[in-house]
């Protein structure tokens, strides 16, 4: 598989979710506490690189427990789970031995992160703190982006 064939299949698996990605994201972005001073859209890959996408809501401030127990419940916008055969929602399952010309980790953040960047544009959301996506793991070429 080249770049480009992954891009287009992990864009047509977020293509597939946004309407549940949208919901969570306005859901979660109506229960942000005062407390709240940023919001992080925290993009994880697998370290092995096989395709394995999460994404969660993380918020700033002071107590950082009680803060994101307020948003819990629709914090994971992205959430990959390995079925039988296959990943649900089903990204591209990679060989993490196969010689490819790519960094699958990278491509798959900067992916997701594009995808988040423009939902959060359609969205609107008006925050009255800082929000912003990264991977805390350091994966991506793209990232930090800050969305306010």
């Amino acid at each position: 598989m080249t770049r480009e064939d992954y891009i287009q299949a992990v864009q047509q698996v977020l293509a597939s979710i946004v309407s549940d990605a949208r919901q969570r994201i306005t859901a979660c972005f109506q229960l942000i506490p005062a407390a709240a001073t940023g919001a992080s859209f925290d993009v994880f890959v697998d370290q092995d690189g096989e395709g394995f996408l999460d994404v969660r809501v993380s918020l700033e401030g002071r107590d950082l427990v009680p803060l994101n127990a307020e948003i819990q419940e629709h914090s994971e916008i992205v959430g990959t789970q390995m079925g039988e055969t296959d990943l649900n929602p089903p990204f591209p399952l990679m060989d993490p031995d196969d010689d490819l010309d790519f960094d699958v980790q990278s491509v798959l953040a900067d992916t997701a992160s594009l995808w988040l960047r423009k939902l959060w544009k359609e969205l609107g959301i008006d925050s009255s703190i800082p929000v912003s996506i990264a991977s805390p793991e350091g994966y991506g070429t793209i990232l930090p982006i800050c969305l306010t």
